[in-house]
């Protein structure tokens, strides 16, 4: 039974927590996971049985709540803190990390939780903030090689020889992101497992290649000047909205007849089942024409 505890508090009496400790361990994570995690971080004072069970929750997320609130400007230091503490703590691998946050401090404790993160066979990473300036993932990202599912917004992939892909993913959603051609090409074509791309108001490229053996759905929202299918047999469904390019920005080599460009987009699109079009993209296709 539980009864009221202080400032209406619910606390659980010692029978129902006896029972709940017999639980067997990946029923307890489950319920876990369920809650916020501050609440799940708090269930170690139940008792000494229940002191570590939180270490092990498959499932990490973070948000501006992640912290109580407070009305002193030291507010996201003590979220940044809780959240390193939780992370060095963790103890197990980790089926999702997800964090969305204002973030108003240093991007530098980020950096240090992805490393954390490449040790603990991360299946999912679901990374986004709002306000500020865009966070540079760090090339320490890539050494996540058990992700499934990744997730950004409002951040920057860096130009980097040491960008590559990732063994097993199968979902890559961005949003927000600012990108190169050659960065955003080379993840896509070593990323050999991937079936779903999203790209939602992406900036910082003007062409996209794709070469993706596995990919079944697309969908891009953003400017570009041109873009090209290569070996993507699988594709069947394409949501194309490509919104128009800065005047200039696109170089010599894309230039071309409005037709040849438009039937160099659908050559690829031949087992596509599900096709959409935006009104932008044939905006795209006779720029500067």
């Amino acid at each position: 039974m539980a009864s009221e505890g202080h400032m209406g508090q619910m606390r659980l009496s010692p029978l129902s927590l006896d029972r709940l400790s017999n639980l067997p361990g990946e029923l307890i994570n489950y319920i876990l996971k369920l809650v916020p995690i501050r609440d799940a971080v708090r269930t170690s004072i139940l008792s000494w049985d229940w002191r570590y069970k939180w270490m092990t929750v498959p499932d990490l997320k973070f948000d501006d709540c992640s912290y109580p609130h407070s009305s002193s400007s030291g507010r996201y230091r003590k979220l940044v803190d809780f959240i390193t503490h939780v992370m060095f703590l963790h103890n197990g691998i980790l089926d999702k990390f997800q964090m969305h946050i204002s973030m108003k401090c240093s991007y530098k404790h980020v950096d240090r939780w992805i490393l954390l993160l490449a040790r603990k066979l991360v299946k999912e990473f679901d990374l986004g903030f709002s306000g500020g300036n865009r966070y540079n993932v760090p090339s320490s990202l890539f050494s996540c090689q058990s992700l499934r599912i990744l997730k950004l917004h409002h951040c920057i992939l860096k130009s980097s020889s040491r960008i590559k892909g990732f063994n097993s993913l199968v979902d890559l959603d961005l949003h927000g992101v600012t990108f190169t051609n050659e960065t955003i090409a080379s993840l896509i074509s070593d990323s050999t497992s991937l079936q779903n791309l999203t790209l939602i108001e992406c900036d910082g490229f003007n062409r996209l290649y794709i070469c993706a053996p596995n990919l079944r759905i697309f969908d891009i929202n953003s400017p570009c000047g041109d873009i090209y299918f290569n070996n993507c047999p699988k594709l069947i469904d394409a949501y194309i909205g490509l919104l128009p390019v800065a005047a200039g920005s696109l170089p010599p080599n894309l230039l071309g007849t409005s037709t040849k460009r438009f039937e160099l987009v659908l050559s690829g699109l031949r087992r596509v089942e599900n096709l959409f079009i935006s009104e932008h993209f044939m905006e795209v296709i006779v720029f500067s024409f």
